[in-house]
């Protein structure tokens, strides 16, 4: 149902999130590469997705192009220089969540404690994914529970056709080097948040979470989450002053005081 252009890498995903257009951004070059497209290609029609705000590119196509823009929200953590500027900003509910947490794993004996992991072998990678699609799973008859009768028929067909002739990718084995924030419990791993990182503006990214249902009422994630943040504030940030916790406005991201970021998808012509 595309209409025939181009859709820069990210279709459906981040076009401009994770830098895969370009390193540096000077407004020539994306004109250059307009031209050679059209002139090479036939290409009229352009879409790029989810851009951020906080982009050049952003102002640029925003400024330049007739572009028909469609607006979306991610959420970005804003690390302040001091903690306990961060801590003021939780609501009474956050501070109780989190703390009821610490309560029960100390009543219950369970001794949580995190690291960051920078390369993922195999074999963690797939105990992590497993992790991972419990939540997506969840997630999933949730939705499919919604559905009319009619809708679950074609779902349920239409899943069938997916698992018979295609083969999903571990995109956590994906690259090469990331900040896995990995929580562990007595040695099993009860949550992570996997990152991506650019270090020029000191930023994590995130692309995958999870939590083990088994843990789940110690909330190993936002402990240890929060728990991170503080030690990054209190060694002055040396390596953290963003995290972008990207796509989707749930409930967890304001429990952990991220701010609203504008992405929009910008549609165009030449």
């Amino acid at each position: 149902g595309l209409r025939k252009g181009f859709y820069f890498i990210g279709r459906q995903g981040f076009s401009d999130y994770l830098n895969f257009v370009y390193n540096d951004f000077k407004d020539e070059y994306l004109i250059e590469l307009f031209k050679y497209l059209k002139a090479t290609y036939s290409m009229n029609f352009f879409c790029f997705e989810n851009i951020s705000s906080r982009c050049e590119s952003y102002r640029f196509l925003n400024d330049n192009y007739n572009a028909e823009r469609v607006d979306s929200l991610c959420m970005s953590i804003d690390l302040p220089d001091d903690y306990n500027d961060y801590y003021k900003k939780w609501t009474q509910n956050m501070r109780h969540g989190i703390n009821q947490a610490h309560h029960r794993m100390e009543r219950d004996n369970m001794n949580f404690s995190y690291e960051i992991i920078h390369h993922l072998d195999d074999d963690l990678a797939d105990e992590l994914d497993e992790i991972r699609l419990q939540r997506l799973k969840k997630k999933q008859d949730e939705c499919y529970a919604a559905l009319s009768k009619k809708a679950r028929i074609y779902t349920k067909i239409r899943d069938y056709i997916t698992e018979k002739t295609s083969s999903p990718i571990n995109i956590l084995k994906e690259t090469d080097e990331c900040w896995c924030i990995l929580s562990r419990c007595n040695g099993e791993n009860a949550a992570f948040f996997y990152f991506l990182y650019k270090p020029e503006n000191k930023t994590l990214y995130s692309v995958w979470l999870g939590t083990n249902e088994k843990f789940n009422r110690y909330k190993p994630g936002m402990t240890q989450l929060v728990d991170f943040i503080e030690k990054e504030i209190n060694d002055g940030k040396p390596n953290v002053e963003f995290i972008d916790l990207t796509r989707g406005n749930e409930r967890y991201k304001y429990d952990l005081k991220a701010d609203e970021l504008v992405t929009s998808q910008f549609t165009f012509g030449i």
